[in-house]
Parts: structure tokens; sequence; C-alpha cells
């Protein structure tokens, strides 16, 4: 019986062993900047598998192409192991405008920055009401309605009734000339926008906000 175990142990012991690899690994292999295809052909090389988990946009990098790989590179694991991909997306990320008509302009600012915009302006325009929002222009100073799709980096400003503005122009930048009449004679220039715009006026940081 004692040797009947003793076989017995030694054989799970054996299989175990040999279920887990022990001592063997391959290293992961160099994938960024390589087409799907290439990767995947490098993986099945070296005996690991893939999953693609996520894409991301870089715009000076070949769309369809390896941007991250999880292990890294030159990590050491075992064979089979899944090695997690993200590929470079053939298109920049779009995100709906939301709607922000009637908020204040702190409020659209902040929403538009969780929504991962930062090339935010801002323009005063003529309103019934104080410090709040009437729309949003693109950088051409056309009103984007609320729902369209456009790219992260896009030049967005809010177009904000005028008078007193609460938020910190280090947060928000100033739009000083997006609709202003283009000096000279010249037939071919853009005709000013039908919104009326008043110049500017630096912030107060003290300045409180208005809800009315």
């Amino acid at each position: 019986m004692v040797v009947i175990s003793i076989l017995v142990l030694f054989v799970v012991f054996l299989l175990m062993h040999l279920y887990t690899r022990h001592g063997k690994a391959v290293t992961v292999p160099e994938l960024k900047g390589l087409s799907f295809e290439e990767a995947i052909e490098k993986l099945d090389d070296a005996g690991l598998n893939y999953e693609v988990v996520d894409s991301n946009y870089v715009e000076d990098m070949k769309p369809g192409t390896v941007f991250e790989t999880l292990p890294e590179s030159g990590s050491r694991v075992k064979p089979r192991r899944i090695i997690f991909l993200t590929i470079n997306a053939f298109y920049p990320r779009t995100i709906a405008i939301p709607e922000v008509e009637g908020q204040s302009a702190r409020h659209a600012n902040a929403l538009l920055e969780g929504l991962g915009f930062t090339n935010i302006g801002l323009k005063r325009v003529d309103g019934k009401y104080n410090g709040l929002v009437v729309g949003i222009a693109n950088e051409k100073g056309q009103l984007i309605p609320p729902g369209t799709k456009v790219t992260l980096k896009a030049h967005l400003t809010l177009l904000v009734t005028s008078d007193a503005l609460s938020f910190s122009a280090d947060s928000l930048a100033i739009e000083e000339s997006l609709f202003a009449i283009p000096s000279g004679d010249d037939d071919s220039a853009t005709p000013q926008s039908e919104i009326d715009t008043r110049e500017v006026a630096p912030i107060k940081d003290d300045e409180p906000e208005e809800w009315w």
C-alpha cells in the first residue's frame, strides 16, 4: 500500500509539473507599430494567444497597428498566455455635443471638459439674461446642434450672454475674433455671423456667478 501511495503521489506531481509548465517561459515579442496581422503571426510563432481589448487614436501612428500590449514586450510569461492588445483606431473618437443652452458658462465648460474636450473658447453675445450659454459654435463660427458628433480635438466656442462671468481665464480661453468682420475690401472674405457679439472684457476671479 505504501509503495502504491508513493507511486500515485509521484504521478500526480509529474502531471502537475507538466500542466503548469514549471520553469518554462516565453518572451512577449515587440508588437507596437506592427499591423494586426503581423502581430498575430508573431504571437503564434511565440506560442501565445491574444485578445483585442481596446482601441485608441494616435494621429501620428498608422491606423490599424498595435498601440499597446499587456503584458509589455520583453515580459516573460507562460506559454499560451493571453496577450491583451490595444489597436490604433482608423478614425478619431467622436463625442456628441451636449445640450448646454440655459446653463451657466462655468457648468457648460465643466461638462465639455468632463467629456474630454480641451480646446474650448468663449464668446460674449447679446442676450436677455446675463452669463447664460445660448449655444456652441465651431471654429468657423457655425452653431453646432446638440447631438452632433465631433472629435475631441475640435475647437468649441461657448456663446455666452454678456455681463458677469465667474470662471477663471486659466481654465477657459477667451476667443477674441471668432465673429469679427474681416478688414479690407476683399469680396471673397467670409461675411460676419448673424450672431451679434461684443468685445470680451477681462474676467474677474472674484466676480459672483449669476443665475438669472
